[in-house]
């Protein structure tokens, strides 16, 4: 029974498996298996991971039905052995303490459903970092969870696997936010507990499925109605800040992408519609993020890109 069981969802992943796995194969923890899930691609895929498989016994490839990344990662948690799940994307990156820095956290913290650390956001090189995600000081709550992703990524996530088949695992109908839907699912099991050490890389596609704004902003309103199945309802006013705050994370989004002049400025203004107060919650990043939405309308894109990392 290995410490952890590490679940890699894998769909036309051939270009960025090799550095997902070299991740894995470098972590200073090796007390872990791989369980590798084929999700119906149609590219080298299968092939790189039949040789990994042959070349370190801890990799097991497994054949998914094409049904999506929560599916994939349901199948892969089912044939688990290991006391945690950790979860980490086919173009994602973890640092070598990644898993080390998880076990000493479980270990401090006896109370904890899952752990996440902070996350550096980058383009094609891991080794260049565009931005980094927000220091956690404390555990969120569901409050927090509708306002924020504080884990980022699902590549982000360890969590403990009783925890997780208490609260069912992930949502296999959702393409967008099942992180954040698992999460309040699982704090009737436990504590999700920050880190502060920056241990996942996310890359950022502009062509991924995070880049499918409007479907993420859907995702987000499921995540109301999980948060309410655990007993949390919030008043209009607070669902209305939690609103503001998605979309200002959503304009944000839009000028890291790069997309259309008038898409970020778009969820900014809904988002001014729906909750000033929250909108500018904290004040510097909404006040930020409007500039970089109004700048986009008119200028390069690098100018939002940099006024939304600010």
């Amino acid at each position: 029974m290995p410490a952890f069981s590490i679940v890699i969802p894998c769909r036309n992943a051939a270009a960025t498996l090799p550095r997902t796995l070299r991740s894995v194969w470098e972590q200073t923890c090796t007390d872990w298996e791989v369980l590798a899930i084929d999700d119906g691609s149609d590219d080298a895929t299968s092939r790189l991971l039949a040789e990994a498989e042959a070349l370190d016994p801890r990799i097991r490839a497994l054949t998914g039905a094409g049904r999506g990344p929560g599916a994939a990662r349901n199948l892969g948690a089912a044939q688990a052995r290991g006391l945690a799940l950790a979860f980490l994307d086919a173009d994602d990156v973890w640092a070598p303490g990644r898993l080390t820095a998880a076990a000493e956290t479980f270990a401090a913290r006896p109370d904890a459903a899952a752990v996440f650390a902070r996350v550096g956001f980058f383009a094609t090189d891991p080794g260049r970092i565009e931005a980094r995600s927000a220091l956690w000081r404390r555990d969120p709550g569901a409050a927090d969870l509708l306002r924020a992703n504080p884990a980022c990524t699902a590549s982000n996530l360890v969590v403990a696997r009783a925890a997780f088949e208490a609260a069912g695992g992930f949502r296999e109908d959702l393409r967008h936010a099942e992180d954040v839907e698992l999460m309040l699912r699982l704090l009737p099991h436990g504590a999700l507990v920050p880190q502060a050490e920056l241990l996942t890389f996310y890359r950022a596609s502009a062509g991924g499925l995070s880049s499918d704004l409007e479907r993420m902003m859907a995702g987000w309103r499921e995540c109301v109605r999980a948060a309410r199945s655990i007993g949390h309802r919030p008043s209009a006013r607070a669902l209305r800040a939690a609103e503001a705050s998605q979309l200002r994370y959503l304009s944000r989004r839009a000028l890291r992408l790069s997309q259309g002049r008038g898409a970020a400025l778009g969820f900014a203004w809904r988002g001014l519609r729906a909750s000033p107060a929250g909108f500018f919650s904290p004040p510097r990043q909404g006040a930020a993020t409007l500039a970089a939405a109004l700048l986009r309308a008119v200028a390069p894109a690098r100018v939002g890109r940099a006024l939304a990392d600010l």
